[in-house]
């Protein structure tokens, strides 16, 4: 699915589709397959999960889900605002149980509660306040009672290596978004959202946390 309108302010990464799988590693200090794992493990998928990943890229942490999952019942559903990533994404021909959109997060074109479980990886420091907040209650509208979501992302640095490569990413890529995490806005808008139940599981290099919050 292509949404008719993606017209966001949040940053899209299409002019990095075609390198994406190098730069992940790097820019994760080699951690993206833990983070991915370490997600699976957290949200305790089945075989059965409906599953809504936010901020997709090419697809990889799909393909790990898919492992999980049963092919005849279970599903992921994997979304990104980049048409490009998308297209990497589908062209990997993962089968009919990943299904991938290019769909705007603040705007899901999904029912109420239809998936069980949500995750997103280093999707919310592309997104402005706002976005932040309106992302966070459309991905609580579309999950069912009693559903996690685990988020991993850029947040308020707790040393002085944390402070360095956020300021880094800050000026190099000159995100505003970026600045926002930094400041500790991404918590904040977890206490504005509908998700009620907020709990940070864990953090790495100081300023990487892992979140987990439920829908009830």
């Amino acid at each position: 699915m292509i949404a008719e309108d993606l017209k966001t302010r949040g940053r899209t990464l299409d002019h990095v589709a075609g390198l994406y799988d190098l730069i992940i590693p790097i820019v994760s200090l080699g951690r993206s397959n833990y983070y991915f794992r370490r997600t699976i493990k957290e949200l305790n998928i089945t075989p059965e999960d409906k599953v809504l990943d936010i901020g997709c890229g090419t697809g990889h942490f799909s393909e790990l889900i898919l492992k999980v999952i049963n092919f005849k019942s279970g599903s992921i559903t994997a979304i990104d605002a980049a048409i490009k990533m998308i297209e990497k994404a589908q062209s990997k021909n993962l089968g009919e149980s990943a299904i991938f959109d290019a769909v705007l997060a603040e705007n899901l074109p999904y029912d109420d509660n239809s998936f069980n479980k949500a995750s997103s990886l280093f999707f919310f420091h592309h997104v402005d306040y706002d976005l932040k907040v309106k992302s966070l209650n459309e991905i609580y509208r579309v999950l069912k009672n009693d559903s996690d979501l685990i988020i991993i992302d850029i947040d308020k640095p707790t040393n002085f290596f944390g402070k360095f490569c956020i300021l880094c990413g800050e000026y190099l890529f000159r995100q505003p978004e970026i600045k926002e995490n930094r400041l500790g806005f991404l918590p904040k808008s977890f206490k504005e959202s509908k998700f009620s139940e907020v709990e940070i599981l864990d953090s790495w290099f100081g300023y990487v946390s892992m979140y987990k919050l439920r829908k009830n």
